[in-house]
């Protein structure tokens, strides 16, 4: 039954991201995937760490109303 909970639960978070720009993707990528900080990410792309943060505000958001 909890693996049911949990396939389930993936495929909503998987067609919620879907619903993110490649950017956005980019972004959650590197932030989880790569557990680099926002910092980091700024250092590395030119942008600032608020900029980035509020990308990360709005990519949450989005991802509320989906999931």
């Amino acid at each position: 039954f909890t693996a049911l909970i949990r396939r389930d639960d993936e495929e909503r978070i998987h067609k919620a991201m879907e619903k993110l720009s490649n950017k956005q993707r980019a972004l959650l990528e590197k932030v989880f995937n790569q557990n680099m900080s926002l910092r980091e990410i700024a250092r590395q792309t030119g942008v600032s760490h608020q900029a980035l943060s509020k990308q990360i505000a709005v990519i949450y958001k989005k991802l509320k109303k989906f999931l």
